[in-house]
């Protein structure tokens, strides 16, 4: 029923589709409906100001918007069709899926260096590229449970989402007043048997100020920011910790580092170590030249997971993506680094002035 009334009145393939809802299973039912029409999803959270979800829809020339009907006002004025929690949905129906590999999947917007926020056009190959290196590293079965925390806006919600359903693994949607107090969604946690949390630094180190974690836990993902031994003290001993880096451009995450039973930096934190299955990291300067181990450099990223680029008029920044003579296509994260004589990558600071 849900894909058939987003496909509704399409004579051609639907383009982009905004997704702009309370977090539940109708949203990340939602998702996948558009996915299975052939379009990509423009997720925004509704407490986004108006001024900013509409530059994005109009950016994407969004179909429309599927929304809850609370945020009706908000979205005053765009093409809206409603989602409500509870709607029927037929368990047994199969629509045979339009999405090719190299259909976009989302736009996913992030901080801009010029001051406006970025599109960046991720494809269905690029999804399915990062599920297979998540899997090669971390194996998700039917056994587990990931914790659904992120805002939509992160592609640490893809992480959440798209690795854990395309492993047969489960989905827990916690309250937004659950997320609003630490103990409580530890309560969830362990209610709900989950085994797998991906999150800000920030989320772990109120963790790790608790005297002990829900036994269910296996596996903690940090990523978006700098994690500090001082954040996962007491996480240590308890669970399996990882540390990982990735921009949004090179779909999720580019680099896996595992801190458990590893001394961190001398600065108090941790690598964000080797390039993730499918993918390559070079360290190049301003030449982009290949510089030797030790030397500071451009973090560059290759692989599957680099995506199409920016969408709409975008020619300065999408000079980030550029394609090397022998064909291959390479990221410029923006990001200073190096690379250590065991392969790990360290992340220093950006080039720039660009904060998240």
């Amino acid at each position: 029923m849900l894909i058939d009334t987003i496909a509704a009145g399409f004579t051609e393939k639907p383009h982009f589709i905004g997704v702009v809802m309370n977090h539940s299973v109708e949203m990340i039912a939602s998702i996948l409906a558009v996915l299975k029409v052939g379009a990509a999803y423009v997720p925004v959270e509704p407490s986004f100001p108006s001024d900013r979800i509409k530059f994005i829809m109009q950016e994407c020339q969004v179909d429309f918007i599927i929304t809850n009907r609370e945020y009706a006002g908000k979205l005053k004025g765009m093409n809206l069709h409603y989602i409500e929690k509870g709607m029927p949905f037929e368990r047994n129906k199969r629509v045979e899926s339009k999405a090719k590999p190299d259909d976009l999947a989302y736009v996913l917007y992030t901080s801009g260096s010029t001051g406006l926020p970025k599109g960046v056009m991720v494809e269905n190959r690029n999804v399915c590229h990062y599920v297979r290196a998540f899997q090669n590293e971390f194996h998700p079965n039917a056994g587990d449970c990931m914790l659904q925390y992120s805002v939509c806006s992160f592609d640490i919600f893809v992480e959440e989402v798209f690795t854990t359903l395309l492993s047969g693994a489960a989905l827990a949607i916690p309250s937004e007043d659950t997320k609003s107090d630490i103990k409580k969604v530890m309560r969830f946690v362990e209610a709900n048997n989950i085994t797998e949390i991906s999150g800000f630094p920030y989320l772990l180190l109120e963790m790790n100020k608790l005297p002990r974690i829900p036994k269910s836990l296996r596996l903690l993902i940090s990523g978006g920011d700098v994690l500090r031994e001082s954040y996962i003290t007491n996480l240590l001993p308890q669970v399996e910790v990882y540390n990982t880096y990735g921009p949004s451009e090179t779909t999720v995450c580019a680099s896996y580092y595992r801190c458990s039973g590893q001394q961190a930096l001398p600065d108090g934190t941790y690598p964000i170590g080797k390039a993730v299955l499918g993918t390559k990291i070079e360290i190049r300067d301003e030449q982009m030249k290949i510089v030797r181990d030790g030397q500071v450099g451009e973090i560059c990223i290759f692989g599957d997971g680099v995506s199409r680029g920016y969408i709409g008029e975008r020619k300065i920044e999408n000079q980030a993506f550029v394609t090397l003579k022998d064909g291959r296509r390479m990221y410029r994260s923006g990001d200073l680094g190096m690379m250590e004589r065991d392969g790990n990558v360290l992340f220093l600071h950006r080039k720039d002035t660009q904060v998240m």
